[in-house]
């Protein structure tokens, strides 16, 4: 088995252990991938790539304080376009995603929560379409690594959240080119 399965296999185990714990929680979730780039070859206007996302995460609390570790699945199109449409069928790059959120119940209540978070973002290309513009799975890293901040609303099992990932290291072979997520999510808590 492929090192990367083995590495979101575990993770999804452990997610899914918190999850039953009583101080913790399994959110499954969907929900929107906008990526930037400054590199011309895929992004020559300055627009978003748009994309989808799935993911499951565990949320543990310490009294405000919780820790949020998940796998997501993130398709994104590999060409910018000036609308947002997540499911054309330009080619796309398949990767997942694994964020660690320390997070802050600003406001709490039982059915309503508004919350902040920051962290860290550890991406792995799983695969990327042929193109015809000439960019090939080559062409992106491996790797990736990208801070994270943000905030939610709950309400109730319901879920809402924001994420800016601020890329810190190149996305593309080509050096000097890294790519920042603006990610929105709805999930819903078990």
């Amino acid at each position: 088995m492929h090192a990367y399965a083995r590495m979101v296999c575990l993770l999804c185990c452990t997610l899914a252990s918190y999850g039953v714990s009583s101080q913790g929680s399994l959110t499954a979730s969907a929900g929107m991938s906008l990526m930037y780039t400054n590199n011309p070859k895929t992004n020559p206007s300055d627009d978003a790539m748009s994309g989808y996302l799935v993911g499951l995460s565990g949320r543990m609390y310490k009294n405000r304080f919780y820790l949020q570790p998940g796998v997501e699945l993130h398709v994104v199109k590999l060409f910018a376009q000036n609308s947002l449409d997540p499911f054309s069928n330009l080619p796309s790059a398949y990767l997942v995603k694994i964020p660690m959120i320390l997070g802050f119940d600003l406001l709490r209540s039982e059915v309503f929560a508004l919350r902040a978070f920051t962290g860290g973002q550890l991406s792995f290309t799983a695969g990327v379409d042929k193109t015809k513009r000439g960019l090939t799975r080559k062409d992106v890293k491996d790797a990736q690594f990208g801070l994270l901040f943000g905030g939610g609303v709950d309400f109730g099992i319901l879920n809402f959240d924001v994420r800016f990932e601020k890329g810190l290291m190149d996305f593309y072979v080509q050096k000097g080119y890294k790519a920042d997520f603006v990610i929105f999510s709805a999930g819903l808590r078990f």
